[in-house]
């Protein structure tokens, strides 16, 4: 069993540290292809642009991310059902993102081919990667198994940072072979370490007459149509707090360059003090959902949030951002940890997949909606409306939330 969750843990380190590189360092690529004179003729980049097209990645998920997830469900081969998208999803996104840097020296149309290339690799694994959780572990484990992988993967953000933002310095191509080689060696070790259970035995004891239809689309018009609200209200809610996470992760580079006049290199380095924080809470955020239950512990993250965003709504100094950072992230770990798992458990095991891949279509939704909304009113506010308008997103999402009962759903209710 531990070899399995380090193994797991291994292929969320190589996701969380290319999620991190990318939403560091490639604003900075899409803000020197940018730039342009302003009124007074300062050459400054466009923000909304940038926003805009840091949403590639969300528009590739939504639109083909959960298809794989549902396909594997589906999926009988000698390699498992999740296995074979992995080992092929993995490598191929590890190739794009060698070439990220590379592109951005030819032209912001080559850099943005690239990035969807890039992005469509990663759709293809990350629904059945996160199936895991509820395929591998009973219902009493899965939290605290997402907090030691949500662990590994505050390892890799930190690493992704701080090794990142040295590498920067020296050349801004070198932090994206560092992730490119670590998406390798985790497709490697996780299909040595993790065996998939027979798919015979899979949901076995399970009963499945409320499942939801296999199909996407069909699953979603269901999804909508039935009376138990939960699972609806529950989406509503993650599109919102998730705009208020991706944010800072999107835009923290951007912020800290343009209101606390950091260096880019320094403002990657800075933001590892959030990794490292979010890293402490990944495993108290799962023993804290084991004891409190999923759902409450989501509500005091966000709840806990809110007066935290205004600190940073209000707030210029330097050190209080370093300590700012430093408290936000066990917040967020309560809320991101467990998530996923709480959605999941709507579903029954035979469609993990499915439900994964729904998930990912709220949390797409949201970061495509979001970085264009936040980017455009830095630019017609300043750099603190980051703030602002994730405290109004943070409320929003406790609303619904709050609203959400855990448990399977069932489809013929």
């Amino acid at each position: 069993m531990k070899k399995t969750i380090f193994s797991i843990g291994v292929g969320w380190f190589a996701l969380q540290a290319i999620w991190t590189t990318y939403n560091a360092f490639m604003p900075l690529l899409y803000a020197k292809l940018t730039e342009a004179p302003d009124a007074s003729g300062k050459i400054v980049p466009n923000l909304f642009l940038v926003g805009l097209l840091m949403t590639t990645d969300n528009f590739l998920g939504l639109a083909i991310g959960p298809f794989w997830g549902a396909r594997s469900d589906q999926t009988h081969s000698k390699w498992g059902r999740r296995m074979p998208y992995i080992l092929v999803g993995m490598p191929l996104a590890a190739i794009f993102t060698f070439i990220l840097p590379l592109f951005a020296q030819v032209s912001l149309m080559a850099l943005v081919i690239a990035a969807l290339l890039m992005n469509f690799s990663m759709t293809i694994f990350r629904a059945p990667l996160v199936s895991f959780f509820s395929d591998l572990f009973p219902k009493s484990m899965r939290s605290q198994v997402s907090g030691t992988t949500d662990l590994m993967a505050g390892i890799g953000a930190i690493v992704a940072l701080l090794g990142g933002g040295e590498l920067y310095r020296i050349n801004p191509s070198y932090p994206f072979i560092m992730v490119s080689l670590t998406l390798v060696i985790a497709a490697l070790v996780m299909r040595v370490g993790v065996k998939e259970p027979d798919i015979a035995e899979i949901g076995k004891h399970d009963d499945v007459s409320g499942d939801l239809p296999p199909s996407l689309i069909a699953a979603i018009r269901t999804l909508v149509k039935l009376p138990q609200r939960s699972p609806i209200l529950f989406l509503i809610g993650v599109m919102f707090t998730w705009s208020a996470w991706n944010a800072i992760e999107s835009f923290w580079t951007t912020f800290a360059t343009t209101a606390l006049k950091m260096n880019g290199g320094d403002a990657a380095n800075f933001a590892a003090i959030l990794a490292l924080s979010y890293l402490v809470g990944a495993v108290p955020a799962g023993i804290a959902a084991a004891k409190w239950g999923r759902q409450r512990t989501i509500m005091i993250g966000i709840v806990l949030l809110i007066p935290l965003y205004i600190i940073g709504a209000l707030n210029t100094s330097i050190l209080a951002f370093a300590i700012l950072l430093g408290v936000m992230g066990p917040c967020w770990a309560l809320v991101l940890v467990n998530g996923v798992v709480l959605f999941q458990e709507f579903a029954s095991l035979r469609q993990i997949g499915l439900f994964s891949g729904i998930y990912a279509i709220a949390t797409a939704i949201s970061q495509i909606i979001g970085p264009p909304l936040y980017g455009y009113l830095m630019d017609v506010g300043g750099p603190h409306m980051l703030w602002y308008v994730g405290i109004a997103a943070l409320v929003l999402g406790a609303i619904f939330i709050s609203r959400v009962s855990e448990g399977r759903i069932n489809a013929t209710a």
